[in-house]
């Protein structure tokens, strides 16, 4: 959902309610555990260009062959395949870039949010099944969002030095066909 309310704000406690922000807002494929993140501004920039430059612009990630990204039952290597083609691209520019696996990317990603705001908040962020062992919390109490949206917000903060530090990441690029 790009620049609209969050569909619960009340409920969760955003505040304000109306306030517009960019959101994704899924069902975990693999245990379909319902999770939500709040975008960041440069993640916006970055799914508006890439969109501009698909010819179907409602799919960011899609197969070498096209067709749908995640097949039920399966193991679902799309994501870390499509990784590594962008780090074999941005290796064709800049030879000595680190290559980390996409599952390290993630893995920084629930530290960071680990570190900040402890491990139910990074569980909810990772999208598991069971974020702490009380059976009976998800029948009394709602999950965390809001503390898991500030937080990711607080980290956005912290990274800003290196986002500025690319002048323009998304310039213009011709589309080939």
């Amino acid at each position: 959902l790009f620049g609209k309310p969050h569909p619960f704000a009340e409920q969760i406690g955003l505040c304000p309610a109306n306030a517009p922000a960019d959101w994704i807002m899924r069902l975990r494929g693999k245990s379909e555990v319902y999770g939500e993140w709040k975008l960041w501004d440069v993640t916006v920039a970055a799914l508006h260009w890439i969109m501009a430059l698909r010819p179907h612009p409602d799919r960011i990630v899609v197969p070498k062959g096209g067709g749908e990204l995640h097949q039920k039952a399966q193991r679902n290597n799309q994501i870390a395949n499509s990784w590594q083609r962008l780090l074999d691209r941005i290796e064709v520019d800049k030879p000595a870039f680190p290559r980390r696996s996409f599952n390290k990317l993630r893995k920084t990603a629930i530290n960071l949010v680990r570190q900040q705001a402890g491990e139910e908040v990074a569980s909810l962020f990772a999208s598991h099944g069971k974020p702490v062992h009380d059976e009976l919390i998800r029948v009394y109490a709602n999950p965390w969002w809001v503390k898991l949206h500030a937080t990711t917000d607080s980290i956005r903060l912290k990274l800003d030095d290196i986002f500025k530090s690319v002048g323009e990441p998304f310039r213009p690029v011709e589309v080939r066909g």
